[in-house]
Parts: C-alpha cells; structure tokens; sequence
C-alpha cells in the first residue's frame, strides 16, 4: 500500500502519523479475505477523485481515514459469516451491520477524527430511511458518507464479493 501522501497528495491528502497507520493496517485487512484484494486503494482512489470533481467540499484527510476504515470491525467477523453465500439471518445481518458503529467509535477515540466516524457511522444509510444504523433519510446524511457509498457500492458492482452470486460485471 502507497503512502497517502505519494498516491493521494494530488487530492489533497495531508500526511499524517494517523493516516500512515491506517494505511499500515490495510495489507492486513485486504488479506482477510480473497475478495478484498485491493479494495480500499479502489475506493479510495474512486472516493477521493469524486470529492475532487465536485470541489473538494469533503475534507480529504477525513474522507481518506474514513474509507480507510469504515470496514475495518468488519475483519473481525468470522470468515464462514463473511463468505457465507446464502441470505444472512436476522442475527447475521445484525452482526454484521454492527461493523458500522464499532469503526466509528474506534475513530471518535482516536480524538481528531470525528468527520470521518461520521462518515463511516452513516455509509451504510440510504436516502429513503432504508438503511442502518439509524434509518437516516437523505438529508440527513453526510456528503462524505454518500460519496463512500457510491464508490463503494461501484466497486461492488465491478468486483466479485463472496456473499453475492453474480459474477463480476466489466466496466465496458
């Protein structure tokens, strides 16, 4: 994994002590499992790319540590729940979406990274009231959160994940 500051510095991005350690933690997460090879450096190229196209009103340093993370409490979910390939249980579900509110309260204890908790506390609503934690309607939301959201909802749609059956889709 680059360091933000050589790959992402066009964007913004500001090394920091806490940024280089999140990017230290990524080899680890993305080895979890096979099908997150890569992924975080995707989004957060996608992500960060996206702010800058709309000028740049998320902070990039908040929104990198937040694409950094958001799935960080997710690696600590067994392998045999994460690869799963049928419909999760209502427990499951819970378990998993627990993963939300565990990587945001790890970044709000870290002190300056409220922006980014926030970020990763709401990726996961949607603009109807659908979503979770909190059933947040599209207002609501924090634009760092709906931009973590389309570019990983994109990555989704052009990678394989274990827990969908559809085969990777090509971009063209």
């Amino acid at each position: 994994v680059a360091a933000p500051d050589s790959e992402f510095s066009k964007y913004g991005v500001e090394l920091n002590n806490d940024l280089r350690f999140f990017a230290q933690l990524l080899p680890a997460i993305d080895q979890r499992s096979p099908y997150w090879a890569g992924r975080t450096q995707r989004i957060a190229e996608l992500a960060l790319n996206m702010n800058s196209a709309a000028g740049a009103p998320i902070d990039a340093n908040q929104l990198l540590a937040a694409v950094y993370m958001h799935d960080f409490a997710m690696a600590f979910l067994p392998l045999e729940l994460l690869h799963k390939p049928e419909k999760y249980t209502t427990d499951e579900r819970l378990r998993v979406q627990a993963h939300v509110k565990t990587s945001a309260t790890l970044m709000q204890e870290m002190g300056s990274w409220a922006e980014a908790a926030n970020i990763i506390l709401q990726h996961h609503e949607q603009c109807n009231g659908a979503g979770y934690p909190n059933k947040l309607t599209e207002s609501d939301i924090c634009e760092g959160a709906k931009v973590l959201a389309i570019a990983d909802a994109f990555d989704a749609c052009v990678n394989s994940r274990a827990h969908v059956d559809q085969p990777q889709r090509p971009l063209i």
